[in-house]
């Protein structure tokens, strides 16, 4: 009888601590969600999500004709019908295989990069030289920023820069300060394809 009870004491000690661990990994996945930091990667269905929640970053995929393809993209997180406000490769889409992965560059530029396998498909194709210390944070409003760790209010690039078909609240259209650009929006070619489509809106120097 008394071996029984130690046994069962023995049980729920294990379980108990068990749970305490699996509570403790979910609060760690939980702290810094919202970031890809240097040596991080994001592929399959991994996500990160913004701080409040609202939106989530990951790969998606669409079927265009024949073809299932993968994309990497900002979406609403908590809607029912996901739905996507910003698209990084719209133009190239990748194989929808688990070789695709985001992450950013070891090298000085401090890139955020999307791979297929060993091929660049997409980067964020900063040329200047930036700290070691960079890293990647999903904001509330639904903007990717790249910036400084020791520096968290040095933004070196912004996906708001590079609308594809939806204006989200603080974001601006405009000129691209740095190479006179025209900012705007391009529609989807249709529902299922997000490639640029035959309509777009942005503000005319004339």
């Amino acid at each position: 009888m008394w071996q029984r009870k130690r046994h069962r004491g023995i049980g729920r000690s294990l379980c108990f601590s068990v749970c305490l661990l699996l509570w403790f990994m979910e609060v760690k996945l939980c702290l810094g969600s919202d970031k890809l930091s240097k040596g991080d990667s994001l592929s399959g269905s991994d996500t990160i999500i913004s701080e409040d929640g609202t939106f989530e970053m990951g790969f998606f995929s669409k079927t265009v004709g024949s073809d299932h393809n993968l994309y990497l993209g900002i979406w609403y997180k908590n809607f029912a019908e996901k739905t996507i406000v910003w698209i990084a490769n719209r133009g190239k889409p990748l194989p929808n295989t688990p070789r695709s992965r985001l992450e950013i560059s070891g090298d000085v530029d401090g890139n955020l990069v999307l791979f297929d396998e060993s091929d660049i498909v997409w980067s964020t194709n900063m040329s200047s030289t930036f700290p070691a210390s960079v890293e990647a944070v999903l904001l509330d409003v639904g903007n990717l920023i790249v910036r400084d760790v020791s520096k968290p209010s040095v933004v070196f690039w912004q996906s708001f820069d590079h609308p594809t078909d939806t204006w989200l609240p603080e974001a601006k259209l405009g000129f691209h300060k740095y190479n006179g650009n025209m900012q705007r929006l391009t529609s989807w070619k249709n529902a299922d394809d997000p490639s640029t489509g035959m309509f777009s809106v942005g503000i005319s120097p004339r």
